[in-house]
């Protein structure tokens, strides 16, 4: 199965993240913290990941409490992401450009 792969990469995610556990994401400096992100998003947009695997990764106990903390923080921070970008997007001088330095701005176009 083709998500033994990222077993222990879920696992080691879920790890890092419960030393943020009692910290507001939002006060912590994003240089910190988006390492990991880059972590989540390799496995979120892996295609060679299939159904049988998702599902096996899924019902595995400690995997989907795994999943619980990636997909809190996956969320808080890409809404910390978006919304700072944007404020910044409104108050920039080259709007275009500020948007192209976004974090996700590959997926953007393709949305």
């Amino acid at each position: 199965m083709s998500c033994y792969k990222y077993l222990g990469k879920i696992k080691d995610i879920a790890n890092s993240l419960e030393n943020y556990e009692n910290y507001n994401l939002n006060e912590i400096p994003l240089d910190d913290i988006l390492p990991l992100l880059d972590s989540v998003e390799e496995i979120a947009h892996d295609q060679v990941i299939d159904f049988d695997s998702a599902k096996h990764i899924l019902d595995d106990q400690k995997m989907n409490e795994a999943l619980k903390y990636i997909r809190k923080f996956y969320v808080e921070i890409g809404t910390r992401l978006e919304t700072e970008k944007a404020m910044e997007i409104l108050e920039s001088e080259d709007p275009w450009n500020t948007l192209k330095s976004f974090h996700f701005y590959e997926r953007y176009p393709a949305l």
